[in-house]
C-alpha cells in the first residue's frame, strides 16, 4: 500500500513481471480488483483509488475524463513506467480510450471490462439515473444519493437480485465514494471528435469483456469497441452483470491472463 503525495493517489502493488495497471469504475476502489491478486505470480498488478474515490484525495473540481487520464500518466511517471498494460472498468475504459488516443507509447495494451465510452448515446433510463443520483447529493447529501438513486440503478440490478455476496462488497466501496464529482459545479467542454468515431485509430492490442447480464447500454458499448478498434478479441460472460471480475473471477482471470500472455509473447 502506498500514497503518491503529488498526485493525492492511493495505490496497491504487488507481484513482478510485466506492468498492469488495473483502474475501477465510477465511485468504488481499488479493491474492486481483489479477486485478480492471483495474477501476481506472473505480473505487476497495481491497483489504484481514482480521484474522489477511497483513500485518495477529492478535489472540488477536475473529474472530467482527462483529468483522469492525467492522473493515469502521472501514476505511471511516479512508479518510473514508461508504459503499462491497462485494465479499466465502467467509467475507466473511457480513461483508457482517451490514454491510447492521445498517448498510445505509454500504453502496451487495453483490456475493458463493461466499458463506458464517451460520444455513445446513452438511454434516457442511464442518464436519468446519473442526473438524479447528482441532484440528491447536492440537495440531501451524498448519502442519500447512494442509497435511494446509486445503488438502485439498472448496472447493481443483477448483483442485487442474483448475487446478494458481489452486491454487499460492491455496496461497501461504494459507500466510501465522496461524492465529489456530483457536487463539482464545473462545466466540462464536450468533444469535438468524439472517441467513440476515433475507434479505429487504437492501434494497441485489445481485449473486450463484459457481462451478458449487463444494461443494454454496456453490451452495445462492447460490441462498438471489439467491431472498432482494429483487432480487438471480444468475449461476453455468461450469467454475468456489470461487475465480472467478482461475479466470475475464474473466467476473468482466464482471459486476462492468457490476453496478457498473448500481448507479451508477441511483443
Amino acid at each position: 500500500m502506498a500514497f503518491a503525495e503529488s498526485l493525492g493517489l492511493f495505490y496497491a502493488e504487488q507481484g513482478n513481471g510485466e506492468p498492469v495497471l488495473l483502474l475501477h469504475g465510477f465511485g468504488l476502489t481499488h479493491e474492486l480488483w481483489q479477486e485478480q491478486a492471483p495474477l501476481a505470480d506472473e505480473f505487476r498488478l497495481v491497483a489504484y483509488d481514482a480521484r474522489g474515490c477511497g483513500a485518495s484525495v477529492a478535489p472540488q473540481t477536475g473529474y472530467d475524463i482527462p483529468d483522469h487520464a492525467g492522473d493515469l500518466l502521472g501514476l505511471l511517471d511516479h512508479l518510473g513506467l514508461d508504459s503499462a498494460h491497462l485494465v479499466g472498468h465502467s467509467r475507466a475504459g473511457a480513461v483508457l480510450v482517451a490514454v491510447a488516443l492521445d498517448h498510445p507509447e505509454r500504453v502496451r495494451s487495453l483490456f475493458f471490462v463493461d466499458s463506458v465510452l464517451r460520444g455513445f448515446p446513452w438511454s434516457s433510463e442511464f442518464t436519468a439515473q446519473v442526473r438524479s443520483a447528482a441532484q440528491v447529493a447536492r440537495q440531501r447529501g451524498v448519502a442519500a444519493a447512494l442509497e435511494e438513486v446509486w445503488l438502485q440503478a439498472g448496472i447493481f440490478a443483477w448483483i442485487r437480485e442474483r448475487r446478494p455476496d458481489v452486491f454487499e462488497k460492491v455496496a461497501a466501496m461504494t459507500r466510501r465514494y465522496s461524492g465529489a464529482e456530483w457536487l463539482d459545479s464545473a462545466c466540462y467542454p464536450e468533444q469535438r471528435t468524439p472517441d467513440v468515431e476515433r475507434l479505429n485509430e487504437v492501434e494497441r492490442p485489445t481485449f473486450v469483456l463484459s457481462g451478458q447480464e449487463d444494461t443494454q447500454d454496456f453490451i452495445q458499448i462492447a460490441n462498438m469497441l471489439a467491431w472498432w478498434i482494429p483487432g480487438a478479441r471480444q468475449k461476453s460472460l455468461l450469467g454475468v452483470g456489470h461487475f465480472p471480475m467478482l461475479e466470475n473471477p475464474h473466467e476473468t482471470n482466464l482471459y486476462l491472463r492468457g490476453f496478457l500472455r498473448m500481448v507479451v509473447a508477441r511483443s
